[in-house]
């Protein structure tokens, strides 16, 4: 009987992993913004379910008395921690998801909206303050609701990780001429003897560079002043399809 000395292919040289697409990088930061926020979401849902437990419990022991305005405002708690409950949970499925294939026709104040679900309890937990001023009626621009979100969660964690603590944040949205404005400043106090720093160099992160790809792909502009020493203003405008 023949033996046959056993043969094994030549080793293959290694194959190097395939380049990350910049939808998949962009869905990571996402995934990287809900781990560091993922404290104060929590904190904040866990407020919306203490609130409803409460309410719950206040509306039991009133129900066997007359107190009816009493007990229809525990009802109107627990709808409005229930509604808070559910809007962070949604913002956070919807941060999750994949990118879209193409833009679509988005509502930017909903955009805003949601960043301000997932940053903002954070924003509060460092000793700062969060506003909205959104106009109201503003015209349909294209781009993707959740890649906005991310354009401004990334800026604000990026100004908070450079800023002084208690930084008074505001987003503001408009119309104008032929776009949507939207317009973040974040105020802190001045540092004596502290030199500023534009925010393309002192905040650099992840928020800046992917901010401004983003803004880009749906055809807007985004503009960066002042210094995380003593107030930043990001101006992101976004054209009206004609």
């Amino acid at each position: 009987m023949s033996t046959r000395e056993a043969s094994f292919p030549e080793s293959s040289p290694p194959v190097s992993p395939a380049p990350e697409s910049a939808a998949q990088r962009r869905h990571d930061e996402r995934l990287a913004h809900l781990e560091s926020l993922a404290p104060a979401l929590a904190h904040d849902l866990n407020n919306a379910l203490g609130t409803m437990r409460l309410a719950v419990e206040n509306s039991a022991a009133l129900a066997a008395e007359p107190a009816t305005g009493v007990l229809l405002q525990c009802l109107e708690d627990v709808t409005r921690a229930a509604d808070r409950a559910e809007a962070v949970l949604e913002a956070i499925r919807s941060y999750a998801a994949t990118d879209l294939a193409r833009t679509i026709p988005i509502e930017v104040n909903q955009g805003v909206s949601a960043a301000a679900l997932l940053v903002g309890k954070e924003v509060h937990r460092r000793g700062g303050k969060l506003e909205l001023q959104l106009a109201a009626h503003l015209p349909l621009v294209d781009g993707w609701t959740t890649g906005l979100t991310q354009v401004l969660v990334g800026l604000i964690q990026d100004i908070l990780e450079r800023g002084e603590a208690g930084g008074r944040f505001n987003v503001r949205t408009a119309r104008e001429a032929d776009s949507v404005g939207i317009l973040l400043r974040a105020e802190f106090g001045a540092r004596p003897g502290g030199l500023p720093e534009p925010l393309d160099h002192a905040a650099s992160g992840p928020g800046l560079p992917s901010a401004v790809e983003i803004i880009a792909a749906y055809g807007g502009t985004l503009e960066v002043e002042g210094s995380v020493e003593s107030a930043i203003t990001v101006t992101i405008r976004l054209p009206v399809p004609k």
